[in-house]
């Protein structure tokens, strides 16, 4: 099981943010398993299911992205591979007590702080 876990964590590296909407079903082909037994031994080996685990990387790549000086906040929803910007802001408000824009405002004032 911890060698599938390893090709998981292989395999996502590979396909990129946008392609995670289907990544559960693209490796349940590749490794001939049901969407529940990719569940159960993510969910084994990493502690969080791999729905969670999508998310949480969506979330800190767009955490990431919002760095960046001149990011407009509102594009970075599509970059990360959410279709419905309203559910992203929910989702980022969930993740990191902050709405997109005060992060991005908050981020981009500790960074001309030099901190």
């Amino acid at each position: 099981m911890m060698r599938l876990y390893q090709g998981f964590s292989d395999f996502q590296s590979k396909v990129g943010l946008k392609q995670y909407v289907s990544i559960s079903t693209t490796m349940c082909q590749h490794f001939h398993i049901t969407p529940l037994d990719i569940d159960r031994i993510f969910k084994e080996y990493s502690k969080c299911s791999l729905q969670e685990y999508i998310m949480n990387q969506k979330i800190d790549e767009a955490k990431r992205l919002l760095l960046i000086p001149g990011q407009n906040p509102f594009d970075v929803y599509q970059k990360v591979g959410f279709k419905d910007k309203k559910y992203f802001e929910k989702i980022f408000k969930q993740k990191t007590g902050a709405r997109v824009e005060e992060f991005a405002s908050l981020e981009a004032w500790w960074a001309s702080q030099g901190l």
